[in-house]
């Protein structure tokens, strides 16, 4: 079915430490609501609302092509995850950053792995976010074979744990 996007508790992370929250939202807290992250079934030129928190989240989704792959102007298929030409590609973009938006990519069984920053002219800036971690929890950031280039895995798992203890570092 549809993904519906009923808030975001963010963490930017910078040289392996955490830079910001802004961003953050949840539905049906100060007059927020929920939206389309992705729909199941998206046709070509659709467009939703994926976040309703005014002055803080306003995100909206237009789908753009339903089976491709990054071009090259984009950079291309990214290292840990390919497209292989079957992902969905949106365009998003925030009417408080105006001239900004960005293509993403979601590849079929595994969700959002691509995101592609474009100029006001629609032309991709080189400025990539793309998935790099191999895993199926927040144990990765400690595993050397999962890809994910974090300096200090511990400081990292701190910072996450002060945040948002209950969601990140439930006791096993």
């Amino acid at each position: 079915g549809d993904t519906i996007y009923c808030g975001e508790n963010t963490y930017e992370i910078e040289d392996g430490l955490i830079d910001n929250t802004d961003g953050y939202f949840a539905n049906g807290m100060d007059r927020a609501r929920a939206g389309f992250l992705v729909r199941a079934m998206p046709l070509v030129g659709q467009g939703d609302r994926q976040e309703m928190a005014t002055d803080e989240a306003e995100d909206y989704v237009r789908y753009e092509n339903l089976m491709t792959s990054p071009s090259a102007a984009e950079g291309g298929e990214g290292e840990a995850y390919k497209c292989n030409g079957g992902c969905l590609q949106t365009f998003e973009v925030n009417p408080r950053d105006p001239g900004e938006g960005e293509y993403k990519y979601y590849l079929p069984g595994t969700g959002f792995i691509l995101a592609t920053k474009l100029d006001e002219n629609g032309t991709p800036t080189g400025e990539r976010e793309e998935v790099s971690c191999v895993g199926d929890s927040l144990d990765v950031i400690d595993d050397p074979n999962a890809g994910c280039g974090i300096g200090d895995p511990e400081a990292l798992r701190d910072a996450l744990c002060s945040w948002a203890p209950e969601a990140l570092c439930a006791d096993d």
